[in-house]
């Protein structure tokens, strides 16, 4: 093969790879492990912590993706 292919799809393969990693969703929001970090992302995006003396629930968060206290 001849150099100026080699040099042309060493940068194609350069970019490919900085969009891949820049696209990766979990670059965006890690995803909450456990209830006290449920609640930590919550205030961090200005949701209370109770409604009602309810909680969030976590496993409808993990299930569904929707906040729901109770």
């Amino acid at each position: 093969m001849s150099e100026r292919f080699k040099k042309g799809m060493g940068i194609v393969l350069i970019f490919s790879f900085i969009i891949a990693v820049s696209l990766n969703p979990s670059n965006v929001m890690a995803y909450p492990n456990n209830q006290e970090e449920f609640e930590e992302y919550l205030d961090s995006i200005g949701y209370p912590q109770e409604v009602n003396g309810q909680k969030p629930s976590i496993e409808s968060y993990e299930d569904y993706e929707q906040i729901v206290y109770g």
